[in-house]
């Protein structure tokens, strides 16, 4: 990657980061209830949720810089309405276009930069680039929410976060259309692919490529157990005998993980360099440990070692995330790598979507160490299946 792209991309995720600690309480403060604020966040989970597939196909189709130009624009239009707003119909038009932005963002430019990278360096490089994205939008992600913090806190206020969000998206817009140039994949004619074309082409590349059934199965299950730890760890830390009420911790375990994330980036990183030919072995040995520290977390009664623990999942899927990236990437041909990166996230909001309803109907039954360590089943159970399966049709790829 390039300078100039690994500037894009970290701020890219910047401009995320500085609304993540205060988005709710901004919309709080615009005329959101307490009623209400489930119903904006809702509009905001919805449009991502029907678009996100629809805007990595768009991608692939029109030009992956086309579409991220439109994300720019839809968060900068979702900034000015946020900005002046002080009523529920302005919020709802807000979360729209928030989330057209985070849908027609997700996988457009790192599909982009990827296909940049294999064009001008080949193959061998995939590892390298796959590991620096993950470094730099964990890193961005997690000093953006430092900074979104500490700014608020500074101004009294929430506006300077949105209008700093405005000119991130605005910087984004114009560096993006001055310095990032993209040669579009067109068909055998040299005309553009239809949607029909780009469909079959897509269906029969998934149908042919049984690794991506794999992987897709693995992702729904990521998506479940991330949900249940995301929604119930800080009320689980806080009813611990030693942890009661040590509500500082939480802020300094939220940061901690996004580090432990990155560790597990650069551990992943030199482990796949090292075992180029091992790669599904890494990533289903990865999800087996990943699913073991799960449940060793659940197991938890105490503050310490329910922090190393929690360290220790996200690590893991630091380690898990960047080796699955590369996978999808090596078995993704140019013209289908934004609506296949588009794919992965749908089917991990699909994962988290059930977990949700899920989980509100067994919690009370089960409590937290019940359905984490469900959670930490259902991963293992899959991670082991993948693996046997996978060594199966390796014997039998051998003995042809």
């Amino acid at each position: 990657m390039t300078r100039t792209q690994q500037s894009i991309m970290a701020m890219n995720s910047l401009s995320m980061g500085i609304m993540l600690p205060v988005l709710n309480l901004i919309l709080l403060g615009k005329g959101a209830t307490l009623q209400t604020l489930p119903l904006v966040l809702a509009i905001y989970s919805v449009t991502v949720f029907c678009l996100e597939l629809p805007s990595g196909i768009l991608a692939d189709m029109f030009g992956r810089k086309f579409v991220f130009l439109c994300a720019c624009i839809c968060n900068m239009l979702s900034s000015i309405l946020l900005f002046f707003t002080n009523q529920l119909p302005g919020l709802i038009l807000v979360a729209l276009f928030m989330g057209l932005g985070r849908a027609f963002s997700s996988g457009s430019l790192e599909a982009l930069f990827i296909d940049d990278a294999l064009k001008r360096h080949g193959e061998g490089c995939l590892v390298k680039v796959t590991a620096r994205m993950s470094v730099l939008d964990g890193g961005a992600l997690a000093f953006g929410g430092v900074i979104g913090g500490y700014i608020s806190n500074l101004a009294g206020n929430y506006l300077i976060n949105i209008v700093l969000r405005f000119i991130l998206n605005g910087v984004l817009l114009l560096c993006c259309m001055l310095f990032v140039k993209e040669v579009r994949t067109q068909g055998n004619d040299g005309q553009h692919t239809s949607l029909r074309a780009h469909l079959q082409k897509g269906k029969k590349l998934l149908a042919s490529t049984p690794g991506f059934l794999f992987i897709f199965v693995s992702i729904f299950f990521t998506g479940f157990f991330l949900c249940t730890i995301e929604t119930y760890w800080q009320p689980a830390f806080i009813s611990l005998g030693d942890g009661k009420g040590n509500t500082t911790m939480l802020g300094v375990i939220s940061a901690l993980s996004f580090l432990v994330v990155i560790v597990g980036n650069y551990f992943a990183k030199h482990v796949l360099e090292k075992l180029p030919n091992r790669w599904w072995s890494v990533y289903n040995g990865c999800r087996i440990i990943l699913a073991l520290c799960i449940y060793i977390f659940s197991m938890q009664n105490g503050s310490t070692g329910f922090i190393v623990c929690y360290m220790l999942v996200y690590m893991m899927i630091g380690v898990g995330n960047t080796t699955e990236t590369i996978l999808v990437n090596s078995m993704t041909p140019d013209s289908m790598r934004a609506s296949i990166i588009s794919m992965n996230s749908l089917i991990l909001q699909i994962g988290s979507f059930c977990a949700s309803i899920i989980s509100s109907l067994v919690i009370l039954k089960i409590q937290y160490s019940g359905l984490w360590c469900a959670a930490a089943i259902l991963l293992g159970g899959c991670a082991v299946a993948v693996t046997y399966i996978s060594e199966i049709r390796l014997k039998k790829e051998v003995t042809v």
